[in-house]
């Protein structure tokens, strides 16, 4: 680099550092100070320590960690709030905060001063103890655990509240077996064609994973007789583990053609005869005019 080039860096740092010096604010400051802040917006080192950033100590020498939430910087009390016990938490949680500095949370310049919380500055007891500032969730699952072994972090987490990890053994045996007072009961065919037994997700449901599910086949259709037969011969493409209950079929076997079906059934003035379990759950052939049902001229035997 030779001299000239030299010269002109050495003048341009020099003129940068005599304007941060006459004109601070527009030189330095990231934005503007927030209101409660604006008288001090030309002594910046009413917060900051020189070559340091904002200092704790300043901030202390107005804002007493004692005071915050209970009195103001002039010593009168703070405002008062709807909830009576939101300035004691305050004034607990700031105290609880130890050495962490002000501008870990804080900031006086540029936009809102939304303050930036992150739980890792509290102390592994005050991390463990969210009553201490959060109001205790009041809703029907809460109120069913029985045990906090880990307090809230036995399912949730300090960094992602809604992301929680629950594990049912908490709730009593007689609420294990309640799933719909936490869970909507299912509204699909499947379960619907089960009627009351639905209810009873524990039946086919482990709590420990709502899938895979254990299926007993003789609550919804009995596989009896020549009725042992594959999955696929019933449910056309199942594979293992991958049956849709659902979907079934009767034709293909003996005389269970769409045709036959129909003129037999008609025949005995039953024209709804779409969903052939709802009258044979036992698969026998006569089973539906001996045990009625809601489909017209259901029930009749006219041979």
């Amino acid at each position: 680099m030779n001299r000239r080039v030299l010269l002109v860096v050495v003048l341009n740092v020099l003129a940068i550092l005599g304007l941060a010096v006459a004109f601070p604010e527009p030189m330095l400051a990231p934005g503007p100070l927030q209101p409660g802040h604006a008288a001090l917006a030309a002594d910046c080192l009413a917060c900051h320590a020189p070559f340091a950033g904002p200092d704790r100590a300043a901030c202390e020498a107005c804002h007493t960690v004692n005071d915050i939430g209970v009195r103001l910087v002039s010593g009168a009390p703070a405002p008062k709030r709807p909830d009576p016990d939101a300035a004691l938490t305050e004034a607990r949680f700031h105290q609880a905060l130890g050495d962490a500095p002000c501008a870990a949370c804080h900031t006086e310049h540029g936009a809102a001063a939304v303050p930036r919380f992150e739980h890792a500055l509290l102390d592994v007891d005050q991390r463990d103890d969210c009553a201490a500032c959060h109001v205790a969730p009041d809703t029907a699952l809460h109120s069913r655990v029985q045990s906090f072994d880990g307090g809230c972090r036995t399912c949730h987490n300090t960094a992602d509240w809604e992301n929680a990890r629950f594990d049912h053994a908490q709730l009593s045996p007689a609420d294990q077996r309640d799933c719909v007072a936490c869970h909507a009961a299912p509204t699909d065919a499947l379960h619907q064609g089960l009627g009351a037994a639905s209810a009873d997700c524990a039946g086919c449901h482990e709590i420990q994973g709502w899938r895979p599910a254990s299926f007993e086949h003789g609550r919804y259709f009995q596989i009896t007789g020549a009725h042992r037969a594959s999955c696929e011969t019933c449910h056309p493409g199942a594979t293992a583990g991958t049956v849709n209950l659902e979907r079934y079929t009767c034709y293909g076997c003996h005389e269970h053609s769409a045709a036959g079906v129909r003129a037999e059934h008609v025949e005995e003035g039953i024209r709804d005869f779409a969903d052939c379990v709802r009258c044979h759950r036992s698969g026998e052939e006569h089973e539906g005019r001996e045990g009625g049902g809601d489909g017209e001229g259901r029930g009749r035997d006219d041979d």
